[in-house]
């Protein structure tokens, strides 16, 4: 004979309430879960985006010659990209003309690449002295303030001027 537990209204079986709790507890595992997963989510999708956009300007920079083909000032510029033409060489009229000095010419750097409000941008082009050992700085395109806690994704990548070799680190954050 089988166990009941007997209600006002009715019967219910000590094996369905014994059910309904594993299933509760199941599901409560399940969300419980899922929920202390989401910030771990969240921040590998913010890594992937700012990894994205970072591989997409530097490859601009050292791959595109940008529209018009012989800009040479910010002002002149529709689509900014460093090279004659030929990947990986670059222009040193066009690199001198992306230092950004003041927030117009920073602000109009972020709108030829593409980079929304949401996004700030460094970038630094540094000639390499293999013989002294001194880098020489050509161009620094950065905002006034750069905060130190937002994540930030660095890219650097490596081309040519005047058969000089030069480094080209973009930082996304």
């Amino acid at each position: 004979m089988k166990r009941m537990i007997r209600s006002q209204n009715g019967q219910a079986n000590i094996e369905f309430v014994i059910s309904v709790l594993v299933f509760l507890i199941t599901l409560s595992f399940v969300l419980f879960t899922i929920i202390n997963n989401l910030p771990v989510f969240h921040r590998e999708s913010v890594k992937d985006a700012l990894r994205s956009k970072g591989f997409q300007v530097s490859q601009l920079l050292v791959m595109d010659q940008g529209y018009p083909q012989d800009w040479s000032n910010l002002a002149n510029a529709q689509r900014l990209g460093l090279t004659s033409g030929e990947p990986y060489i670059l222009v040193e009229d066009k690199v001198l003309a992306l230092s950004c000095d003041g927030d117009t010419s920073y602000n109009k750097t972020k709108q030829l690449l593409g980079l929304g409000y949401q996004y700030d941008i460094i970038i630094n082009i540094t000639k390499i002295n293999f013989t002294s050992g001194n880098d020489e700085q050509v161009s620094v395109c950065k905002p006034k303030t750069i905060s130190l806690i937002a994540p930030k994704f660095w890219v650097k990548r490596f081309a040519v001027i005047d058969n000089e070799v030069v480094r080209v680190n973009v930082v996304v954050y």
